[in-house]
């Protein structure tokens, strides 16, 4: 599959650009297969990746994007030492370069390099783009409806639940949640601690189950945990959720299954 990346600068919240601008076109048959992450590197923007379209149709896209920014800007602007000491940290927790400064509500066109050391060969990878497509749509189909914040957190984790039970037992679910709290308290400034236990509601994503089953089916145990902590992460990201705010939620599935695993031990 050929992909063209999109780097979409827009220091402001880009909600509004995201579901009024991209989505829109896919809504529209700008393109068929798609997937989007929010970025840091360069300054604040979407990644957007778009498959197998023409030189035209990329041009259609890109002019329909600077139309979109042209009428709402991003006014926000961002220092070069305020960006040096976000992108220090991020680049420290994450072994990775800081690049440039980039100037707001440009778009710039750079290669799309799979991550297969990430998602371990061809067939991860291609397995986890239909994950991204699907993980694209559902954040901006909810996100269109204009969810108030407790409500994006609370979709966030009835999705972490629903990959859990799907891949894992109740058992490995509190071990995972271990390590995948620990990393998230890494990006948090304060230690956490009030988070209470809440109820989580299930909720069917039944898109996603034919590629889960081929990654349950292809991969270790051991290496579908990498890609459910990939997974769970890359749609907080889809849904707005800033590092600090998964260490929270990280801390509120922790303690929802922790009490889950103790009430299964005590029957």
């Amino acid at each position: 599959m050929n992909w063209t990346s999109l780097h979409i600068f827009y220091f402001d919240n880009n909600k509004e650009l995201l579901v009024k601008c991209i989505y829109n076109m896919y809504l529209n048959n700008f393109f068929d297969k798609f997937f989007y992450i929010n970025y840091w590197d360069g300054g604040p923007h979407i990644r957007l990746r778009i498959a197998n379209i023409t030189k035209n149709e990329k041009e259609i896209i890109i002019k329909t994007i600077q139309k979109f920014i042209q009428e709402n800007p991003s006014l926000s602007k961002i220092s070069e030492k305020d960006y040096l000491i976000t992108s220090n940290n991020f680049a420290d927790k994450e072994n990775s370069e800081i690049l440039e400064l980039q100037k707001n509500n440009t778009i710039l066109e750079i290669e799309y390099k799979p991550e297969i050391d990430k998602y371990l060969n061809n067939e991860g990878v291609h397995i986890s783009e239909d994950i991204f497509f699907i993980s694209s749509l559902n954040s901006l189909t909810y996100l269109k409806n204009s969810p108030n914040k407790e409500m994006v957190y609370m979709h966030s984790l009835q999705f972490a639940n629903y990959i859990l039970k799907y891949f894992l037992n109740t058992k490995q679910t509190v071990l995972f949640l271990k390590e995948y709290e620990r990393y998230w308290h890494s990006f948090s400034n304060s230690d956490i601690k009030s988070t209470k236990l809440i109820r989580i509601p299930h909720k069917k994503f039944a898109e996603f189950d034919d590629p889960f089953s081929k990654i349950k089916a292809n991969f270790t145990h051991s290496e579908q945990m990498g890609f459910i902590f990939n997974y769970i992460h890359l749609t907080n990201n889809r849904l707005g959720i800033k590092p600090f705010e998964e260490a929270i939620l990280s801390s509120i599935l922790t303690k929802f299954w922790g009490d889950e695993y103790e009430n299964k031990s005590n029957k």
